[in-house]
């Protein structure tokens, strides 16, 4: 028995299912956007050569904010507290 179907008498895979797929396309169309506004805001011109800001930015795209990221999601997810009924509902 799933954590749904024993609090609310709702079985709901294929919401479970959709959700994800749904929150993984939007997840990539926020995180491309995020590149492009970060590249943006130091003032990104591919014609020329990149600058020192430039490369901070990409440095701190790929490094630190999905580390930030990560961290928040890792947060999120402890705060859920479905496992403390994992015995009641696995019964």
């Amino acid at each position: 028995m799933q954590y749904g179907d024993w609090k609310y008498g709702i079985r709901s895979e294929g919401l479970i299912s959709s959700a994800q797929s749904i929150g993984s396309k939007i997840g990539i169309g926020i995180g491309s956007a995020l590149t492009g506004w970060i590249l943006a805001s130091v003032g990104y011109n591919p014609a020329a050569e990149p600058t020192a800001a430039v490369i901070n930015a990409v440095k701190f795209d790929y490094t630190w904010m999905g580390a930030i990221l990560g961290v928040v999601i890792l947060v999120i997810v402890l705060l859920l507290d479905v496992e403390k009924y994992a015995d009641q509902y696995n019964s």
